[in-house]
C-alpha cells in the first residue's frame, strides 16, 4: 500500500471528538475511523457511514471489546454482517506482523 492511497484525517482525535482515514485501493477502498470518549457519536458514525455496505470488520484491542460490542449491535440489528477481530492489548502488538495477521485473516 502506497503513502499515497491514505488520504489524512479529517480532524483531529481529542477527547469527544472523532476523525477518519481514507484508505484508497480503488473498489477495496475503505475507511478507518478513530474516536475517544465518545461512544454514542461513534456509533451514530459508523451506521451513517455504513448505511450502503453490508458488511462490516470492527476490529479492537481486548481491553476495550466491550466497547466494539457496543457499536457492532446496532449495526447487526441493521441487518449488516458483522466481524469483530480482538488483537493483543499494548504497544507492543501495534506492529506490522499484526497488521499482516489481520490483512490475512
Amino acid at each position: 500500500m502506497s503513502s499515497s492511497a491514505i488520504q489524512p484525517p479529517e480532524d483531529s482525535t481529542g477527547p469527544g471528538e472523532s476523525s477518519s482515514l481514507r484508505v484508497s485501493l480503488g473498489d477495496r477502498s475503505y475507511t478507518i475511523f478513530m474516536s475517544s470518549g465518545n461512544l454514542v457519536g461513534s456509533c451514530r458514525r459508523v451506521v451513517d457511514e455504513t448505511a450502503g455496505v453490508s458488511h462490516v470488520v470492527l476490529v479492537a484491542d481486548q481491553s476495550v471489546s466491550n466497547l466494539a460490542n457496543a457499536i457492532a449491535d446496532p449495526l447487526k440489528a441493521l441487518g449488516k454482517r458483522i466481524d469483530r477481530i480482538l488483537v493483543p492489548s499494548g504497544e507492543a502488538h501495534k506492529s506490522v506482523e499484526q497488521l499482516a495477521a489481520l490483512w490475512n485473516r
